[in-house]
């Protein structure tokens, strides 16, 4: 059984290729938690036309919050024990996922990221290198002169587009750091879970399509200038505590 929680900013045509493709994959029993952030589809028809009334629900705010508060209320709703964070601008395409779920419980503690591909199938470049302050001084320097740059690819944190895990554990981990107002929420949860002596692992099993549709950083450069500030501080003050 698993949980399938989606956030929503407008993405209409993008939840309703998902929907479908989790209804054409999906082996095992699911439930589906939609937040429409922006209080601005017609979900509730979609549910309807997709049969999906009894297996989604549907959280519909007054007014728009961050990408780790929504994500929390979601993970709050949820009834299942196995729990699957999803972008809406992702699709499955086979039941890799489906497959695995039997196997979750055999998965040691922490958080885990099914591969994500490309539209073309080709396989995304999702894994990225520890964020140092030199790095992150170059993105910076990218976002004010509109230059799109890339953290060094790795295996020390993931896309937050599609990560899968438990209940147990996510309530451990302390669910998502509210206080980032966009982006690095993902990055910051892979930092927090490794110093907490956690697990952090692609799955290389599961594949589930990324389309890479979310907000630019160039869009909203004084967050994304704060959300690196404050990766940063967090960073700092996790290694202090473990000294």
């Amino acid at each position: 059984m698993l949980s399938v929680l989606i956030v929503s900013h407008g993405h209409e045509e993008d939840i309703k290729k998902l929907l479908a493709s989790i209804i054409g994959f999906m082996k095992v029993d699911f439930e589906i938690i939609l937040i429409d952030n922006l209080n601005s589809g017609n979900f509730r028809t979609v549910f309807s036309e997709l049969c999906l009334t009894d297996k989604a629900i549907l959280v519909e705010n007054i007014y728009p919050k961050s990408f780790a508060i929504n994500n929390n209320i979601a993970f709050g709703i949820a009834r299942y024990e196995t729990i699957l964070f999803l972008n809406p601008d992702t699709t499955f395409i086979d039941t890799t996922l489906s497959d695995f779920i039997p196997h979750v419980k055999n998965l040691s503690k922490g958080i885990y990221f099914p591969r994500l591909l490309n539209p073309d199938r080709t396989i995304q470049n999702s894994g990225k290198k520890k964020p140092n302050f030199f790095d992150q001084i170059l993105t910076f320097a990218g976002i004010f002169f509109n230059k799109k740059r890339e953290s060094p690819p790795g295996d020390y944190w993931y896309f937050g587009a599609a990560i899968l895990t438990t209940k147990q554990w996510f309530n451990k981990l302390g669910g998502f750091d509210e206080s980032f107002p966009m982006y690095a929420e993902d990055t910051e949860l892979c930092v927090r879970a490794r110093k907490y002596g956690y697990e952090v692992k692609l799955l290389e099993e599961i594949n589930i399509i990324h389309n890479l549709g979310g907000d630019s950083k160039g869009k909203y450069k004084w967050r994304a200038v704060y959300s690196n500030i404050l990766l940063r501080y967090k960073m700092m003050k996790l290694n202090r505590k473990n000294k």
